[in-house]
This record gives C-alpha cells, sequence and structure tokens, in this order.
C-alpha cells in the first residue's frame, strides 16, 4: 500500500488558538510556555480541513495543542477524526510519568499507531536509567493498544550524535523507534524556537559549516528512522524553501532506504500556514512517490 503522509496539527498552530508548552524553569520546577493566538480554527474541525485541503487521511495531533482532555472532549476528538475518514498517525506527548501514562492511553483511545515520548535530557548515567525504567514501563503501556513507541531529535543527548546513537540501541530491545525530525537540528531549531516565540527575524543568512552540519546529521540518522517528520522553516520569493535544501534533505533520507510514514510540519512564520503547509506536501510527496511500505 503507499506510504502514510500526514499533516500536523502543529503546522497550524496559531489558528488552533496557539501553544502552551510544558518546561522546566531555572530550579527545575515544571512550569510553561503560553503562546495564546485568537483561536480561527476549532481543533475538532482540523481532521476535515486537512482532508479537504491537503487531501489526507493521516494526521498528527500534538498533545500539548488537546485544551480538554476529558473523557467527553476526547471522544468527540474521536468522532471527528472517524467523520472525516481520518486517522491518527501520531500523538506526540510532551509529559513525564504518570501524565504521560495518561496520554497514552488517550491515544490508544484515539486510535493512534505512535506516540513521541521526550528524551531530549542531557547525557548522564542517572538520566539515561532513569529515562529508561520510564520507557520500559510506557512500552509495555503501548503494546497494549498497538502503538509504536518513539523518541525524537530534540536537542539535548541528540547533540551529540555518538552518545545519541548508543542511547539508540538502548532503546531497540524495548521496541522503541526513532521519529527523525529535519529542523530539530541546530542551528535551526534555535532560531525555529526563538522565531516560533517572536523573538528574531524568520530568516539569516546561513553559513556552509551550519548548513552541512544539518545535512550530515540527517545523513548519519536516516538509516535508523521509522518515522519522519518533514520540517519546513519557509519559501522564499522563487518558491525555494529557505535556509536549507528540504528536497536534498528529503532526498538524503529516502536514499538511505527508509520506509516509513512521514509527517509534514510547517514551522515558518511569513506568509499562510495552510498554503505554505500544502508547498511542503507537494514537496514531499515529489519525493517520495516513488516509494511505498504497508499500512497499518
Amino acid at each position: 500500500m503507499t506510504r502514510r503522509i500526514a499533516v500536523s496539527s502543529f503546522s497550524v498552530w496559531e489558528d488552533l488558538g496557539g501553544l502552551r508548552i510544558p518546561i522546566q524553569d531555572e530550579r527545575g520546577d515544571p512550569a510553561e510556555i503560553v503562546l495564546e493566538r485568537p483561536r480561527r480554527v476549532d481543533l475538532l474541525d482540523f481532521p476535515r480541513l486537512a482532508r479537504e485541503r491537503f487531501d489526507v487521511t493521516d494526521i498528527e495531533i500534538c498533545q500539548i495543542q488537546i485544551r480538554d482532555s476529558s473523557p467527553p472532549a476526547i471522544d468527540a476528538l474521536a468522532t471527528s477524526l472517524d467523520d472525516a475518514g481520518v486517522r491518527l498517525l501520531n500523538l506526540p506527548i510532551d509529559a513525564d510519568g504518570a501524565e504521560a501514562t495518561r496520554w497514552l492511553d488517550i491515544a490508544g483511545r484515539l486510535g493512534a499507531s505512535y506516540c513521541r515520548i521526550r528524551a531530549n535530557f542531557d547525557w548522564s548515567a542517572e538520566a539515561v536509567a532513569s529515562s529508561l525504567t520510564s520507557f520500559v514501563r510506557l512500552a509495555s503501556r503501548a503494546k497494549e493498544s498497538g502503538i509504536e513507541l518513539l523518541v525524537e531529535n530534540q536537542g539535548g543527548i541528540s547533540e551529540d550524535l555518538d552518545r545519541y546513537e548508543d542511547f539508540l540501541d538502548l532503546l531497540i530491545p524495548l521496541g522503541v523507534g526513532l521519529l527523525l525530525d529535519t529542523g530539530n537540528i541546530e542551528p535551526l531549531m534555535s532560531q525555529s524556537n526563538a522565531r516560533t516565540g517572536g523573538e528574531i527575524a524568520p530568516h539569516r543568512p546561513w553559513n556552509t559549516r551550519e548548513l552541512d552540519r544539518v545535512h550530515r546529521t540527517v545523513a548519519r540518522l536516516a538509516p535508523r528512522a521509522v518515522a519522519l517528520h518533514a520540517k519546513a522553516n519557509g519559501f522564499d520569493a522563487d518558491g525555494e524553501h529557505v535556509p536549507v535544501d528540504l528536497r536534498a534533505i528529503l532526498t538524503t533520507v529516502a536514499d538511505s532506504g527508509f520506509d516509513g510514514p512521514v509527517t509534514v510540519e510547517y514551522e515558518g512564520m511569513v506568509g499562510d500556514r495552510w498554503n505554505n503547509t500544502a508547498r511542503t506536501l507537494e514537496l514531499v510527496r515529489s519525493v517520495f512517490s516513488g516509494t511505498r511500505l504497508d499500512s497499518a
């Protein structure tokens, strides 16, 4: 069957009412970054709009965009997916401990195929041991719902590729795979995070060393990837993706033998998000149109 290609709700986060991003403050206590925006589209309408505007039957919905997780609200979201004829490919979870388990159960009720669990800690024996203990528990819970757990390169431990690959090797026996994000690589990630918060101009010049680092990281991690976030940062006046050559990056992934699902995630701040998501989706389809996999 045809490769599963999805669109992430994060692509249109402003229209969906903003974000509440869980973080730790300077003392290590739980905190939140709140980015409120006028809600132009209800999350319950996103499955239908994604199918109508992007011609997809798979979507990703981020946990941090689900404001109401009560059983009736989750039932309503499940109904909106069914009514639109759309499947939930992935539910990225930005929570820990019992809260992560609760969201994993919610993902099961929504029929998710994958759940990305965050693992962006700094490398230390204590941090790795604690993370593995958590993944053992979560992987067992996920298996009950037929969900495959994923980790994503999100900074922290993933900035040291040698150590990160060692960490990924520890996760393989647990059945936890890699979600490769083409934009979560420095310096792209820092600029994207700052741009989302409105801190800096949309783009700046990039030097060859910075661009080479992005390409080298993708080439090294692509053979390990189970799933892919094709992250776009913006387009120039000629319609070319900036600041990196996204087509070349995606081609590197395709040439590695990658046979998993692809999710489009638009993070640019210039232009219409729906239109630029569609442009990114067109690019993804052009690169991966000749490859196929078994779809769940």
